[in-house]
């Protein structure tokens, strides 16, 4: 797959409005739930991690505020923010990761670095839910394996068809 379909897909998730752009990363996430909750768990973070987890789901529906979610990030935030490479359980790390992402995401972190952030999202959960243990640190689509290829060409076509502005 070639590194400028990815950056063309980013750039156009990256378009969107916050809400959407969270909804697509949280397309990547799906496989890689569980994995995420295993390491929360394994961390004794379970209980902080579903809490994050539900405030996210309530923010998506307006039902949260942007406070009530970068509060629900924090105790995640404090443990995730470890050099990744020293994790055990790495592709729990990458999955949980991708899901602190995001908050930075939703509130607008970082805006001349969002698309980064989506991408280092989505190659994050394209390497935990194939069990990968080489983490993107470049986020360079070259490094990516044939399965991991699998998993973004099939994110992008689950993303432009529950969002059809991304084909336009």
């Amino acid at each position: 797959m070639a590194q400028h379909l990815i950056d063309q897909w980013i750039a156009k998730v990256f378009e969107l409005p916050a809400r959407e752009q969270v909804k697509c990363v949280l397309i990547a996430l799906q496989p890689c739930a569980p994995i995420a909750a295993g390491w929360a768990d394994a961390q004794k973070l379970g209980d902080p991690f579903r809490k994050y987890a539900g405030t996210l789901h309530r923010w998506l529906t307006g039902e949260a505020s942007d406070r009530e979610l970068e509060k629900a990030a924090h105790p995640l935030d404090r443990r995730l923010n470890r050099e990744i490479e020293s994790e055990q359980d790495l592709p729990g790390a990458m999955a949980a990761h991708a899901f602190l992402d995001t908050v930075a995401i939703a509130l607008g972190y970082s805006p001349e670095v969002g698309d980064e952030i989506i991408r280092t999202a989505v190659f994050f959960a394209s390497a935990a839910s194939t069990g990968s243990r080489d983490v993107p640190v470049e986020v360079d689509a070259d490094r990516l394996t044939p399965t991991e290829q699998q998993f973004i060409q099939d994110w992008w076509r689950e993303c432009a068809a529950r969002l059809p502005e991304l084909l336009s």
